[in-house]
């Protein structure tokens, strides 16, 4: 039993390590190598649709899980791709993602896409914590994205509790997920500025591309961002356990903190002046 604890312990600090460099897809999985989405049978009125969350496609789906889909966006980098959620903060209009998928200085360019209306727009890196993996990006109004809104979950998440997300995995158009808090790691720890605290362990899905994608419980809140999947080594390989999924809890989030470093750039978001001056 303790072998097994200690096999564990060293497993949980390698995809810590390691799983950060396995979620942002590759160039070769990014948007420049993908077929373009088509809908069967659609007519010329349903193609020019700007948010396709009313497709029958889509009647499986809960209301909340058809919301979070039309906000999910790509975000665009120059080493592949990752996922993320095109919200709305307090008048600014943001997407939140992974800090591994964007991990240039705050200040850098970078774009994000929804690619089945072929949609792209320029967001500015405002907010970067390299240490609980988040960042968030500061964008134009999107017309084919719904936002959602910036809304947090700051208690402890209770095991058991249901979550949805919709992310690009590898090749893969959005796909849709559902899933189900099922535990945490580094249980008990406050984050420093140096180290994570607790991270979120959900039974779910995961796989490159994914990185950055909000997790929402069924009210819209936010619960946590994804970062990583859980690896082991059963048959003296490192293997991906790709139903595990680590995710760094929305409690870490601050959208007080986030609105002062976006109004601390140069040249600083018109909506600033409303702000005073930190």
């Amino acid at each position: 039993m303790l072998r097994d604890r200690a096999f564990f312990s060293k497993t949980a600090l390698g995809v810590a390590f390691v799983a950060a460099l396995l979620l942002a897809a590759p160039v070769g999985s990014s948007e420049s190598g993908e077929a373009p989405v088509t809908i069967p049978n659609a007519t010329e009125e349903q193609s020019a649709r700007t948010v396709p969350a009313s497709f029958e496609t889509e009647a499986g789906l809960s209301y909340m899980e058809r919301r979070v889909r039309s906000a999910a966006v790509k975000v665009l980098t120059p080493r592949g791709h990752g996922s993320g959620s095109y919200m709305l903060m307090n008048g600014f209009r943001i997407v939140v993602t992974a800090q591994h998928v964007v991990s240039q200085p705050v200040g850098t360019i970078y774009r994000v896409s929804n690619p089945a209306e072929n949609e792209v727009v320029g967001a500015r890196l405002v907010y970067s914590d390299p240490v609980s993996d988040i960042a968030v990006l500061l964008v134009p109004e999107m017309r084919t994205r719904v936002p959602m809104q910036f809304r947090l979950r700051t208690d402890r998440i209770p095991l058991g509790t249901n979550i949805s997300y919709a992310g690009h995995p590898s090749r893969h158009s959005l796909l849709s997920f559902r899933g189900m808090v099922s535990g945490y790691e580094n249980e008990g720890m406050q984050p420093t500025s140096e180290r994570r605290g607790e991270i979120l362990i959900l039974h779910s899905y995961g796989w490159p591309g994914c990185s950055g994608s909000v997790l929402f419980d069924s009210d819209g809140y936010i619960v946590g961002v994804l970062w990583g999947v859980s690896a082991g080594n059963v048959t003296g390989a490192p293997q991906i356990i790709e139903d595990l999924i680590w995710a760094s809890p929305a409690s870490v989030l601050s959208e007080q903190q986030i609105i002062s470093s976006m109004c601390s750039l140069s040249p600083r978001p018109e909506r600033c002046a409303r702000f005073t001056e930190q």
